[in-house]
Order: C-alpha cells, then sequence, then structure tokens
C-alpha cells in the first residue's frame, strides 16, 4: 500500500521524513505522551530514527501531525 498523505486547511497527516527526527524525539519527552502512548520510557534519539522511517519494518504505523 503506497503511503497517502492528508491534508485540510491547518492540519496534515503524512508518513514521517528524516526531517522528523528532531521533533520527534522532544515530543516524547513529554511525560503525557510517554504516559498516553505506547512509546518506550525512555524514549531514545535511536527511537525518533526508528520512527522517521529508517527502516520500514520498525517505522511506527502512525502518521506525522503536522500543524
Amino acid at each position: 500500500m503506497e503511503p497517502v498523505t492528508l491534508r485540510t486547511e491547518r492540519p496534515e497527516l503524512r508518513p514521517f521524513t528524516p526531517d522528523d527526527a528532531d521533533a520527534v524525539y522532544l515530543a516524547c519527552q513529554d511525560p503525557d505522551i510517554q504516559r498516553f502512548t505506547p512509546m518506550g520510557k525512555p524514549f531514545l534519539r535511536v527511537d525518533a530514527e526508528r520512527a522517521r522511517g529508517r527502516d520500514r519494518r520498525r517505522s511506527p504505523p502512525w502518521p506525522a501531525p503536522c500543524i
């Protein structure tokens, strides 16, 4: 299945890209994100690298939210 990007007037949902690693890492340091999502604790930089799609077999199944 090909990745799909959904765009509206404000938010956009798209597959993670290499440019997302820093934002993913920083967002996942928030205790509430770690509490309410299935992130590893601690969420490491290597986890953010996986989330950005370097290794598609280990990429998360959720899209990258962009506002």
